[in-house]
């Protein structure tokens, strides 16, 4: 075969996509040698799995890898109910690979060391389910990470409302995210924050109130939170996380709601009426950093009922 006439940087982007995609990525390594040289970097670094059977088969036996994987991307479909999702993604991150550089493999030697010390990017897309009897533990699954970027969406179409990240995964989630010091980026749809500002009666008060996501101490590179889909978000908690983060440059709300999405959208009026109900804000900065940094955008509108922001802000 010839060698690919494309430049480097294109049939790099062109192979990252087909690796990602492909049921047999090697298939794709070993059509040419320059495909393998690389295809191995990005099937290395990038770790993609879109099955259970891939995550049980990691978990059980780690490969060997050539780079040290930089992000993780778990991709699962709606209907997807496994219930030792969580203790297989923890079973990978902590996985002690062997990591064996190309100028070694004649020596045979090679790092030993988890997976969950070089990755940055956290990349996922699955639904939590009640009554899963691991949900607990995905405080101490996240805590092993420290990723510069971090995204969790639903798999459903972009018009389907739905809550992929219950309110006690939100909870367990955000307790460990709120000290990741390297996080940068910060992406959750699909969320309800009932477990954070409870409703009376609800089977989440149980739970001992919990300080509120990213109070704990300021992380210094965070610039950018994102909230899509989310449900029962006190306007307080926004509050709360700009008084607490001054490094955040962009807090985006996206079809966030107080209570359902038979309810009333949150909206800049009512953060920044919080500020002056609720908080102490002698000087105005709280006020001017709301103004500054929030915004609330309505993405989904259904055809009947609901409400229609119709433009508002």
């Amino acid at each position: 075969m010839p060698v690919p006439s494309l430049p480097t940087e294109l049939l790099d982007q062109v192979l990252s996509l087909a690796i990602r995609k492909h049921d047999r990525p090697i298939d794709i390594l070993l059509a040419h040698s320059t495909f393998y040289a690389i295809g191995l970097r990005e099937l290395h670094q990038y770790l993609s799995f879109c099955t259970v059977k891939r995550l049980q088969r990691f978990s059980k036996q780690p490969p060997k890898l050539s780079y040290h994987p930089r992000a993780i991307d778990i991709q699962l479909a709606g209907g997807v109910h496994e219930p030792d999702l969580i203790l297989l993604i923890r079973d990978i991150l902590v996985s002690r690979c062997r990591f064996q550089s190309a100028r070694r493999l004649l020596r045979e030697e090679a790092d030993d060391t988890t997976i969950s010390t070089s990755v940055r990017h956290l990349n996922l897309c699955f639904n939590s389910h009640n009554g899963d009897p691991n949900i607990s533990k995905l405080r101490d699954v996240f805590s092993v990470v420290n990723p510069q970027t971090f995204c969790w969406t639903g798999p459903d179409p972009g018009h389907h409302f739905s809550n992929a990240i219950i309110p006690t995964a939100a909870l367990y989630l955000l307790q460990a995210a709120s000290h990741w010091t390297n996080l940068q980026e910060l992406t959750l749809t699909h969320i309800s924050f009932l477990a954070f500002s409870p409703l009376r009666g609800s089977t989440v008060t149980r739970i001992a109130a919990p300080e509120p996501p990213f109070t704990a101490l300021p992380l210094l590179d965070l610039h950018t939170i994102t909230l899509g889909q989310v449900i029962f978000l006190a306007p307080w908690l926004v509050v709360r996380i700009l008084e607490s983060q001054p490094s955040l440059k962009k807090l985006r709300l996206v079809d966030a709601y107080r209570e359902s999405i038979w309810g009333r959208r949150i909206r800049q009026a009512d953060i920044e009426a919080t500020v002056e109900d609720e908080f102490e804000d002698d000087d105005g900065w709280l006020l001017a950093r709301a103004k500054e940094v929030v915004s609330c955008e309505s993405q989904t509108e259904r055809i009947v009922g609901g409400d229609r922001m119709d433009g508002e802000k």
